[in-house]
């Protein structure tokens, strides 16, 4: 960083030679520093300045010690008021460490937004100068760093000092912050223990090593994917269907296996991380509630939003989080990391969300999780289009009707709530308050999912009831609290500035969006101006055309491996596709050609890693282990800008308002579910069908 202007030596300072005792006052014990003032202007102008930019730790120098807070106020109040003005301009650092000792056991420390720099937190000497090993903050297990500016240098440093000690950690709305920091946090933050055994198996499945190239040793992972997981699933597991499904963990009678560990069983909430709950624990609960925020195995709260982590980088940490995950929030997230190798899309067009990725958020790979915030996409699979040239309402329009349908046949599973009964609140975010339909209707659907678990934990507490004379056993409450977050509204903000324009002529039937007119031309579809020289090829080997595998080698821990990844079927020639095929079918058939095409002809060879389950019911093969996650990602996206923008819009009037949808879905089924509870004969009405009140939570954020 260059230097500032005002530090820079004057003409006199430069071109003259340092007074002797410049060179000898390092040498000098500070403790001497007040009498040499004394002795002349010239020695006050070169003692002084090192008696004073640093206060407390002359004193500290001067007695020995300093450990009295009445030094301070007697300083402050009888001594400072007769200090002249440029004496008093002298110093430079207030460190009052040493007055507040009882800081040493601070618990809970938030400074987000706060001016000012985090090296006190990294000091690496105390008030007095002395150096010192032990962390600032021993004591400190919650710590809050929002709008703090970190990058991923300073956080790793950060957590050097101080995990495994944090419990919580929020480094929301930093954007310095990339995928890069998530192996060091994993490595520095999570317990090693894990908490992924094959206990549960039937009702959860289980997690297993990938398989392996033939003839090769199991591959353990990659360095930019990390651990190479599959699950392995039961009859049922995959259906999320079984009947125990709702059933706590029942206690242990034997020691877990060497390298795991016991998870929760699932009847307890997440501990609390807010600084309102801390402080009513501690009124509560006295010593024994600051013992239990003293006591950390681990991270298990994270929060992550806002931040420049993408939905790989969330879903590796994930992965390397052994299950330990508590409260997890990571919403606004690139798609795709930033990095110049996955530019298959023009620099003017992103997407936001996580998609592929509910089988994370399983109990089998996620047992401990209860409260999550993330991106709407995980439930309704529609991403956040940025796209430059559009309005607001023409991005939500191409994200809802091309986008949509084409992540629908790369990804065809969302997160549904009997996927994760133990999870007991849920946050949406970045929800538009607009749609052409789509994203209304799958959330209503998803309510609905929650009604349709509400009545089967119901059912099963009746059957279990009824089947044992004995205490029944305990249930998971299931999804209790459910929070959507919208955008503002583009019509009401793009309204408000149309004062020359008329509203009735804006809202007419023929009226079409602004920019979609220089975009829906003629011509034939150009492709996406990319450079196709920015991709990296990774280490793959050449093909023919007719190939539907490639050897690609990859780094993990040091070791190099080779994965035999596949690259999709090779095109056949087909007069027209069959009548009866479905727009699923198609889609299909789409993302699979457009995939290959970007494996072979852009080379996009990075990603590679085990098939998930959603890509399993997307159309890869049973027989292929591998995949090129980062081409598959990039395929949701059409690859001419013809084919992204070929759907008309519809009329402003006919998009619809999602809190509306929502709004009217609740109260229609409420006032039905009042209905038979007033016409029954049991009270309260039966859960579910055919109302799907939810009797849960329901939170809107504006």
């Amino acid at each position: 960083m260059p230097s500032s202007p005002s530090i820079l030596p004057s003409y006199r300072q430069a071109t003259s030679r340092p007074h002797c005792l410049s060179v000898a006052a390092p040498y000098i014990s500070p403790r001497r520093y007040p009498t040499l003032c004394l002795v002349s202007r010239t020695f006050w102008s070169i003692f002084a300045p090192r008696l004073w930019a640093d206060i407390v730790r002359s004193a500290t120098l001067a007695r020995g010690y300093l450990d009295d807070i009445d030094w301070w106020f007697r300083f402050v109040e009888d001594t400072l008021p007769d200090v002249r003005l440029s004496t008093r301009r002298l110093v430079r650092v207030l460190d009052l460490r040493l007055l507040a000792p009882a800081h040493n056991s601070l618990i809970y420390l938030d400074i987000s937004g706060l001016p000012g720099s985090i090296s006190p937190l990294l000091a690496s000497t105390d008030a007095s100068g002395a150096a010192v090993d032990a962390v600032v903050l021993p004591d400190l297990r919650i710590l809050g760093l929002r709008r703090k500016e970190l990058d991923d240098a300073t956080l790793v440093t950060l957590l050097r000092r101080y995990a495994p000690a944090l419990w919580s950690l929020d480094v929301s709305d930093n954007p310095g912050l990339s995928d890069r920091v998530i192996q060091p946090l994993a490595d520095l933050c999570f317990a090693h223990t894990s908490l992924r055994s094959h206990a549960h198996f039937q009702v959860e499945g289980s997690v297993v090593a990938a398989a392996s190239t033939e003839g090769q040793p199991d591959v353990g992972g990659s360095s930019e994917h990390g651990p190479f997981y599959a699950l392995r699933e039961s009859e049922l597991s995959g259906s999320f269907t079984h009947p125990d499904r709702y059933y706590v963990d029942a206690p242990l009678y034997e020691q877990p296996c060497e390298g795991t560990d016991s998870r929760p069983d699932g009847s307890l909430a997440a501990r609390p991380d807010s600084a309102d709950a801390c402080v009513a624990a501690l009124l509560e609960g006295g010593d024994m509630a600051a013992d239990d925020l003293r006591s950390s195995l681990g991270l298990t709260h994270i929060h992550l939003s806002n931040t420049g982590i993408s939905s790989v980088g969330l879903q590796k940490l994930i992965r390397l989080s052994n299950g330990h995950i508590e409260d997890l929030s990571c919403d606004s997230m690139r798609l795709l990391p930033p990095e110049s190798t996955y530019r298959a899309w023009p620099p003017s067009v992103n997407l936001r969300g996580v998609l592929g990725a509910a089988h994370l958020f399983r109990p089998v790979l996620s047992s401990s999780l209860r409260v999550l915030r993330i991106h709407h996409s995980l439930v309704t699979n529609l991403p956040t289009l940025e796209m430059d040239g559009l309005s607001p309402l023409e991005r939500i329009h191409v994200a809802e009707t091309v986008v949509g349908p084409r992540v629908d046949a790369a990804f065809p599973q969302t997160f549904e709530p009997d996927m994760n009964p133990r999870l007991a609140s849920l946050t949406l975010t970045c929800i538009p308050r607009r749609s052409a339909g789509t994203l209304a209707d799958r959330l209503i659907a998803f309510l609905k999912l929650l009604s349709q678990q509400e009545r089967s934990i119901q059912d099963a507490q009746h059957l279990a009831a009824a089947a044992s004379s004995w205490r029944a056993p305990t249930f998971l409450r299931g999804l209790r609290h459910v929070r959507l977050e919208f955008d503002p509204d583009p019509i009401e903000d793009g309204l408000e500035g149309l004062d020359s324009l008329n509203a009735e002529e804006l809202m007419n039937e023929a009226t079409r969006f602004s920019f979609f007119d220089q975009w829906y031309g003629g011509g034939a579809p150009a492709e996406w101006s990319t450079d196709t020289r920015s991709f990296a090829p990774g280490q793959g080997h050449d093909v023919d055309d007719g190939d539907e595998y490639l050897t690609h080698e990859c780094e993990w821990n040091g070791h190099w491996s080779s994965l035999r990844v596949w690259i999709g079927r090779p095109p056949a020639p087909r007069p027209c596709p069959p009548s009866s095929s479905t727009s699923r079918d198609t889609g299909a058939i789409s993302i699979l050609g457009n995939y290959r095409s970007l494996v072979l002809k852009k080379g996009v060879r990075t990603g590679a890693a085990p098939v998930t389950p959603a890509q399993r019911l997307a159309g890869v093969p049973a027989d292929a282990a591998y995949i090129f996650h980062t081409a598959w990602t990039l395929a949701v996206l059409p690859p001419t800008r013809g084919d992204l923008l070929a759907s008309p819009p519809p009329p402003l009037h006919r998009m619809r308002d999602v809190l509306g949808e929502v709004k009217k879905f609740r109260v229609q089924g409420r006032e039905v579910y009042s209905e038979l509870g007033r016409r029954g004969t049991v009270s309260p009405a039966p859960l579910g069908e055919p109302h799907y009140f939810w009797t849960g939570r329901l939170e809107v954020s504006l």
